[in-house]
């Protein structure tokens, strides 16, 4: 991995700590169109976490997507969350 991109990495995992301590959440970052695939990916992000908190925070940003996409996501996120907060940095176009 090239220097910039491990400190691109650190910077954006630092940030997500700190979100996730003032929140008392588990954070994921979204930053893409909802499209089929991502709702995999959630589902992977997630069972990887070993010491899961009862809230989950996404910073979201996207165009907008598939609905059915959005549903799957919502299912997996309701098996391992009680509480989900959204942080919408710029935008979250609905369909």
């Amino acid at each position: 991995m090239r220097p910039l991109d491990e400190y691109i990495r650190q910077q954006l995992n630092d940030h997500a700590a700190r979100i996730g301590k003032v929140l008392n959440a588990d954070v994921m970052a979204i930053a893409s169109p909802i499209l089929p695939g991502l709702e995999v990916r959630v589902r992977h992000a997630v069972e990887l976490i070993s010491q899961r908190n009862t809230t989950l925070a996404i910073v979201l940003e996207t165009n907008g997507g598939i609905v059915e996409v959005v549903e799957r996501m919502v299912d997996t996120i309701r098996n391992y969350y009680d509480e989900v907060v959204f942080i919408v940095p710029n935008r979250a176009i609905g369909v």
